[in-house]
C-alpha cells in the first residue's frame, strides 16, 4: 500500500499547522476567530485532498479494487477494447486510469466519513478497524471499548447530567 499521501499530509502537519496553532495563541480571541478558521479551513481542505489521493494511488489494492470494478459491468466490443489499449502507453496504466475513473465517479463523490471508512478498510489488515467505538460520544474521550451506560438519555444530556 502506498501512503505517500499520508506521510506528506503529517510532515505538512508537523511543519505548517502546529507552529500556525502556537501563533494563534498569543493573539487576542478577537483578532484569533478568523485566523483560527481559516486554518482549520485549510487543514480540513489538507486532509480531504489526502484521503481522495491515497484513494486513488492505491486503487488496485483490495476492496477498493473490488468497489472500482462494480459498476463496470457493461459488455464492450473487441474494437473498443484494442482502441482502449492502443490509446494508452502500458497496459497497466490503461487499467489504473480505468480503476481511478471508476473510483472518482464512486467512493469519492460520497460522504467524506465513507471515504475515510473505506481507506481504512483498505489499510487494516484484518478488518478489525470499525469493531467497536473509538470515541465515547457522551465525554469525548478516546477510548478501547465505549459503552453507553443509559442508552434512554440522548448523549448531549448524558454527559451533561455526569458532569
Amino acid at each position: 500500500m502506498n501512503i505517500e499521501a499520508i506521510t506528506d499530509f503529517t510532515s505538512y502537519v508537523d511543519k505548517e499547522i502546529l507552529p500556525a496553532t502556537k501563533e494563534l495563541e498569543k493573539l487576542e480571541d478577537k483578532h484569533r476567530k478568523h485566523l483560527q478558521k481559516l486554518v482549520y479551513t485549510n487543514l480540513v481542505n489538507r486532509f480531504d485532498a489526502m484521503v481522495d489521493n491515497a484513494i486513488l494511488v492505491n486503487c488496485k489494492e483490495g476492496s477498493l479494487l473490488e468497489k472500482a470494478i462494480k459498476p463496470m459491468g457493461d459488455n464492450i466490443t473487441e474494437g473498443q477494447m484494442l482502441k482502449l489499449l492502443m490509446d494508452a502507453g502500458t497496459i497497466q496504466d490503461v487499467i489504473e486510469e480505468r480503476l481511478r475513473k471508476s473510483l472518482s465517479n464512486s467512493i469519492l463523490r460520497e460522504r467524506h466519513s465513507k471515504k475515510l471508512s473505506a481507506l481504512f478498510d483498505v489499510m487494516s489488515e484484518d478488518g478489525a478497524v470499525w469493531t467497536h467505538p473509538r470515541v465515547n460520544v457522551s465525554t469525548g474521550n478516546i477510548l478501547e471499548k465505549c459503552k453507553v451506560n443509559n442508552k434512554s438519555i440522548p448523549h448531549s444530556t448524558f454527559h451533561m447530567r455526569i458532569c
